[in-house]
């Protein structure tokens, strides 16, 4: 079994010995690194470190940007390999996304693509599943995308909240207006950002979970910032159940009981009108 393979046009996927060795290096004439290992090996040659373990939780997705552009900037002026320990899971990964951008292929092309390079290729479920939503999204991080809003969350990174899922509520109490960023749940559902589906059908009535909100949290109490009473809960560290029977492993939740919808007119089929 080779210690590194040709990809595509100044492109190889190899393990961590061919990145220490410069001898074979400069035989190949890599001249850049794309480095996807806890402990990098220095070199004199460009590189693009990657920190992560080889882990289905581990966060490959928010990194495939800055690699994909890495090699693609550095195969204009000579050629890269892409390593981790073993070449053959987080390496594969961040050339299989390499792949589904510079030639346009679906995921499962560039795996196809990769596992001919290199065939005992095998990235981890949890990178496959960050790769498909990868090309969901274009092949872009678009936070408007609610798999990635939650995947981001999850991860205790929450993406600042956007248009497309702030929804206004008020106080039952007082009507003071507060904003929240909602993810949907059903009754009892299981919450797993790879199955999350959106718009859903029907919702849980109870309550609603929060990534976001501008509401007033102390004492694992949410309260509504004008009057104080308490709308619903939050935990950092532990689980946070819903009535309904769906948790979350950590987060927000809200009593729909206590909140209001505030719903906007559509007047502009009034625009014209005598």
């Amino acid at each position: 079994m080779l210690t590194y393979n040709y990809v595509v046009h100044h492109l190889f996927i190899g393990e961590r010995t061919v990145a220490t060795d410069p001898e074979l290096l400069k035989d190949l004439g890599v001249t850049a690194l794309v480095s996807l290992d806890i402990h990098p090996p220095p070199t004199s040659l460009e590189q693009l470190c990657i920190r992560i373990y080889d882990t289905e939780e581990e966060d490959i997705l928010s990194h495939l940007p800055s690699i994909i552009a890495f090699i693609s900037e550095q195969i204009t002026k000579g050629k890269v390999l892409v390593h981790c320990v073993s070449g053959v899971s987080r390496s594969a990964a961040a050339v299989i996304a390499y792949l589904m951008v510079a030639k346009g292929v679906s995921f499962y092309e560039a795996v196809d693509d990769v596992i001919k390079a290199r065939p005992h290729v095998q990235p981890n479920d949890g990178f496959c599943s960050q790769l498909r939503l990868f090309y969901e999204m274009n092949c872009t991080l678009d936070i408007t995308n609610p798999q990635f809003r939650f995947y981001k969350f999850l991860l205790k990174d929450p993406l600042d909240s956007c248009a497309t899922n702030f929804k206004e509520y008020k106080c039952f109490r007082c009507s003071f207006r507060v904003g929240l960023d909602i993810l949907p749940h059903l009754p009892s559902q299981k919450m797993d950002w790879r199955f999350l589906q959106s718009p859903l059908s029907s919702t849980c009535s109870k309550g609603v979970f929060v990534t976001s909100m501008t509401a007033h949290r102390e004492e694992n109490k949410i309260k509504c910032p004008s009057c104080q009473f308490k709308l619903g809960r939050y935990y950092s560290d532990q689980e946070v159940k819903c009535p309904c029977g769906t948790i979350l492993p950590h987060g927000n939740w809200m009593n729909l009981s206590f909140l209001d919808p505030v719903v906007t007119l559509d007047l502009s089929s009034l625009d014209g009108r005598k």
